[in-house]
């Protein structure tokens, strides 16, 4: 059932309001010490205790800035299990994997499943219901990376599961420049040598066809948002990149996801797609989906395109997450960030049907 009104509400602070519903948090580029640091963790804690939360949304960098190299891997520690305490937070987090997953091993992360109870990552993409008093929200997640054959750096041919390194010159650019980290550069260098063992199909010249089209995946995120149209109060898609972004200085929106995966949530009647990637909190609204940017968890930005088409609202410059609940009729969303580690909520909005 597509949504039927939105309420806006910018908000100042702290609400001591208890919210009433399914209560989640969704947090993305959050794998790394940051998330400690800034109080972002905790302060997760405080809202998944306020909201009752039944699940987390982890919308991909889940280990930066390389990944992880197995599933014994330390940083499963150091950066889930010894940062995300709080007792609120021992509920499943739903997983997705983002580009800096992929300069590791994306399936030690799928394997970690696993090991541990709360990581849920049972494959690249997936599909999950929670239901709570009479209320269900079907959850879709989406390879991004393999949806878009890669990312700036590496050229990902979905089909073989293998990739190469798309201009070493850039790469070597990039990491001198600072605008990666030496450890991404030797990561990327590493694991997707420009062998011809990893080499993928060559790209048409043809920009339209340059991208390896995931029609497998597409084929079976049809196949679920087809099943959830017609059996769940809210479907909500979680996937890395985002479809549409306002940031300036950043990555911006995916070509590929808006010419495959935008279709299908208008489609459906998409509740919300959920992104990380680009680092703010922002709310953007086409074709009656919200596009919900929570990529703020262990990363900050600066920098917007206050005209971009769509644009809501956002919070740039902070670390935070979103905070969320769901009845039968409504379906809330409140941003919240760690301004000098105490919580500010800057934004909320309320979709009703």
């Amino acid at each position: 059932v597509a949504a039927a009104a939105i309420t806006l509400g910018c908000v100042s602070g702290v609400t001591n309001a208890v919210p009433l519903g399914l209560g989640f948090l969704s947090v993305g580029d959050w794998g790394d010490t940051e998330a400690k640091s800034s109080n972002v963790s905790a302060l997760m804690g405080d809202y998944a205790t306020k909201y009752a939360a039944r699940f987390i949304l982890g919308i991909g960098d889940n280990m930066y800035d390389t990944g992880v190299t197995s599933v014994d891997d330390p940083q499963f520690d150091s950066k889930f299990v010894e940062t995300f305490t709080a007792d609120s937070l021992q509920i499943p987090w739903y997983i997705v994997g983002g580009n800096h997953d992929y300069y590791g091993s994306i399936d030690a992360e799928v394997e970690y499943s696993k090991k541990s109870e709360r990581w849920v990552f049972p494959d690249y993409y997936y599909r999950e219901t929670v239901e709570q008093d009479g209320v269900s929200v079907a959850i879709v997640g989406v390879d991004t990376w393999l949806l878009n054959a890669g990312d700036t750096y590496v050229s990902f041919d979905p089909r073989k599961k293998a990739g190469r390194v798309r201009d070493m010159e850039r790469l070597r650019h990039d990491r001198d420049s600072g605008a990666i980290t030496e450890g991404t550069f030797v990561s990327i260098a590493r694991t997707f040598a420009t062998s011809e063992a990893a080499l993928v199909d060559e790209e048409p010249a043809s920009a339209e066809s340059a991208i390896l089209r995931d029609d497998e995946q597409l084929a079976q995120i049809e196949a679920w948002l087809a099943e959830a149209a017609e059996s769940a109060t809210w479907t909500i898609v979680v996937g890395h990149f985002p479809c549409f972004s306002a940031t300036v200085g950043e990555h911006g929106e995916t070509a590929t996801l808006i010419r495959d995966l935008v279709p299908l949530l208008a489609q459906y009647n998409v509740t919300a797609y959920f992104s990380g990637h680009d680092h703010v909190l922002q709310h953007i609204q086409r074709d009656g989906v919200h596009y919900l940017g929570s990529g703020a968890g262990a990363r900050e930005h600066s920098g917007m395109n206050d005209e971009y088409e769509g644009l809501v609202a956002y919070t740039d410059g902070r670390y935070g997450f979103m905070a969320h609940t769901a009845t039968n009729t409504t379906f809330e969303t409140t941003f919240v960030t760690s301004h000098n580690g105490v919580a500010e909520e800057t934004y909320s909005f309320t979709i009703t049907k």
